[in-house]
């Protein structure tokens, strides 16, 4: 529906990374064109979108992710990223590479690396959360994976996050 300068689309659903994305989209044609949108996401295949990210260096992970996102921008800033995603029952496996995080991860929670290496590289989750949510400029994935081998508590944060790249 377009309505003066803003466009609707309801019901909008597309395949995307192995699962199904659609809700609702808005868009304010002028001069600083604004967006917002509802979706659910549906089976959200995590390996995918870790490949298709060219993240494997630093991780790898498995399994299927569903919930609800709420995204707010202007022009190229995103001004509100609210996610809520849940792991399917069947969980999956996360294996950190990157020790330059795991150093860190050992420094603020006083843990060991060892100990948080060995915890790391090939841990299996039942049931896992992750909030995504953007804070003065940051990026922050809250994770909580919870297995066999007892729950992870797991943030990351993108300092500064550009949802555009610099000169494009």
């Amino acid at each position: 529906m377009l309505s003066g300068k803003e466009l609707f689309l309801e019901n909008v659903y597309a395949n995307v990374l192995g699962g199904n994305i659609g809700g609702n989209l808005k868009f304010k044609i002028n001069q600083d064109f604004s967006y917002g949108a509802a979706l659910k996401i549906i089976n959200l295949d995590i390996a995918r979108f870790i490949n298709d990210f060219d993240l494997k260096e630093k991780f790898e992970m498995t399994g299927r992710l569903s919930g609800d996102l709420a995204l707010k921008g202007k022009g190229s800033d995103i001004e509100i990223l609210n996610a809520k995603l849940s792991s399917l029952e069947s969980g999956g496996r996360l294996i950190i590479k990157n020790t330059k995080f795991l150093e860190n991860m050992a420094r603020d929670t006083n843990q060991s690396l060892d100990l948080l290496v060995e915890n790391f590289k090939n841990y299996h989750y039942n049931t896992g959360t992750i909030k995504l949510f953007i804070e003065n400029r940051n990026l922050i994935m809250d994770t909580v994976l919870d297995g066999e081998a007892g729950k992870r508590n797991i943030d990351i944060i993108l300092h500064d996050f550009k949802s555009k790249k610099e000169g494009i």
